[in-house]
C-alpha cells in the first residue's frame, strides 16, 4: 500500500509506502467504536502542528442487518452489577429521523469475550419521524408581522423527542426560532412562529427545520411579499369595479334621456288638435218652428 500526501499550496506530492501491520480489527470479532486519523506536519525532526479526524462511530455484529447503516449515537463504556444489569441515557436529539431504530449492547466479559445483544430479543425498537405540514399563508405587505403555524405529529410508540424549530427565509436567515419543543410518543404538536415579512416586494422561500432533525427541512413553501395586504387588494379591484359601474349606469341614463323624448314625440297623432276647455256658461240652442198657410 502507498500513501500519497498532496500540498494543498502548490500541488506537489510525494508518494511513500506504508504497511498494514496487525490488523486489530478482524471480521471474526464483534466490535464496536470509531477510527481516529492524525496527521502531523513536520519540520525536520520538529512537529509543527497535528489534525486529528475522527470517523463515525460503527458496529460489527454477527448476523445484524443493520450493521451497514448509519449509527446515530452510542454510550461511553460502563459496567454492569452483579446480576448483568444496567442503566444508561441517552440525548434524544441523537436519535431522531429514524425509519426503524434498533438499540443492542455489545459488551466484553472477563475473559474478552466479546458479547452482543439480539435486536429481536430486546425489543427495542422504534421510529422517531416526524410527520409534518405547515398552514398555507397567504400573501403579505412588505414589512408585516407574519405568522407560520407547523403540525408535527411523532411516529415514536417508545421515545419522547425533544428538538428545536428554526425558520428561515431565502435571503435574509434564521428569522424565528422555538427550543424545547416536546412530543409524546405517537402525539401531536403545533408550534406558531411570528417574524417579519421582507421589506422588499418578490417570492421568498421559507424553510423550516431542525437540528436535531438531520438538518434537513421539515417544511417548505413560497411565500409572496406584496405593497400591500391580499383584503386590501382584493377590496380595491371591488370597488374600482363598483365606481366604474356606476359611472356607466350614469351615462347610459343621460343618454336615454333624449331619445325617450324624441319616442314621446313620434307616437303623437298628425292633425290632432289640442281640446279648448269648456266656457263657464253652456252654448243654447233656439228652435224656430214655421208655419205656412193655405
Amino acid at each position: 500500500m502507498h500513501l500519497v500526501l498532496t500540498s494543498l499550496g502548490n500541488g506537489n506530492f510525494e508518494s511513500v509506502p506504508a504497511t498494514l501491520g496487525t490488523d486489530p480489527v478482524v471480521f471474526t470479532r464483534q466490535h464496536a467504536g470509531l477510527f481516529k486519523i492524525t496527521v502531523a506536519t513536520l519540520n525536520g525532526n520538529s512537529v509543527i502542528s497535528t489534525n486529528s479526524l475522527e470517523s463515525p462511530p460503527y458496529a460489527y455484529v454477527f448476523g445484524l442487518p443493520s450493521a451497514s447503516n448509519k449509527y446515530l449515537a452510542y454510550s461511553s463504556p460502563f459496567s454492569t452489577d452483579t446480576a448483568g444489569k444496567f442503566s444508561l441515557s441517552l440525548k434524544s436529539d441523537s436519535i431522531l429521523a429514524a425509519r426503524k431504530l434498533v438499540i443492542f449492547a455489545l459488551a466484553r466479559d472477563s475473559r474478552g469475550i466479546v458479547l452482543a445483544s439480539n435486536p429481536q430479543d430486546t425489543g427495542v425498537s422504534d421510529s422517531t419521524t416526524l410527520q409534518s405540514t405547515l398552514d398555507s399563508i397567504a400573501p403579505v405587505a412588505v414589512g408585516s408581522s407574519v405568522t407560520a403555524t407547523l403540525h408535527l405529529k411523532s411516529n415514536s410508540t417508545k421515545f419522547t423527542e425533544i428538538i428545536t424549530i428554526n425558520l428561515y427565509i431565502q435571503g435574509a436567515g434564521k428569522q424565528a426560532e422555538q427550543t424545547a419543543i416536546s412530543i409524546e410518543p405517537g402525539a401531536s404538536q403545533d408550534v406558531t412562529m411570528s417574524f417579519k415579512a421582507p421589506s422588499t416586494v418578490g417570492q421568498y422561500a421559507l424553510s423550516i427545520s431542525s437540528p436535531q432533525y438531520n438538518g434537513g427541512p421539515l417544511a417548505t413553501q413560497t411565500l409572496q411579499v406584496t405593497i400591500l395586504q391580499s383584503n386590501l387588494q382584493i377590496l380595491i379591484p371591488a370597488a374600482i369595479g363598483v365606481v366604474t359601474a356606476i359611472i356607466i349606469l350614469g351615462l347610459y341614463l343621460v343618454k336615454r334621456q333624449p331619445e325617450t323624448k324624441d319616442i314621446e314625440e313620434k307616437t303623437k297623432p298628425a292633425g290632432s288638435k289640442p281640446k279648448t276647455p269648456p266656457s263657464g256658461k253652456p252654448r243654447s240652442k233656439s228652435l224656430t218652428r214655421s208655419q205656412h198657410h193655405c
